[in-house]
């Protein structure tokens, strides 16, 4: 499961991961991989579920989204853990939920970003990851 905390599509880093984050939804559905986009918000704008439908729907999320109300679980598994630079945190875990990749946030992207230079790198990293993770079979 990868767990993917984003606010919409003018955060740059938000934008420029969401067609990775719908690669990696298409491509292991069938292996029992789930994604899941947990929204907090930090838009001047009302937030109601049309308002984060809306952002759902310009980055063409096909995957579960929730919305974090006042970032709870956020601020729970990332942001008291440390000092964090970002809130576009991802978690990867694994078929027993333990946490077994942690991408601090930024951006992923297959090709290489001038705003974010180890987005490629990133991108390479956590789909390695997916794919030694759907390969274990070592579950009790």
């Amino acid at each position: 499961m990868l767990i993917r905390w984003w606010t919409g599509p003018t955060c740059r880093f938000c934008a420029a991961s969401a067609p990775v984050l719908n690669e990696f939804n298409d491509e292991f559905a069938d292996e029992d991989f789930l994604i899941i986009g947990l929204y907090h918000h930090k838009s001047r704008t009302a937030l109601t579920d049309q308002f984060v439908q809306g952002l759902i729907h310009s980055l063409d999320f096909q995957f579960p989204v929730g919305i974090d109300l006042g970032w709870e679980n956020l601020n729970r598994w990332w942001l008291q853990t440390g000092r964090r630079g970002w809130t576009s945190v991802s978690f990867l875990l694994d078929r027993r939920g333990v946490i077994r990749y942690i991408h601090p946030g930024g951006s992923y992207a297959q090709e290489p970003l001038e705003f974010f230079p180890t987005a490629q790198q990133d991108y390479q990293t956590l789909r390695s990851t997916i794919r030694e993770l759907l390969s274990e079979t070592d579950l009790p």
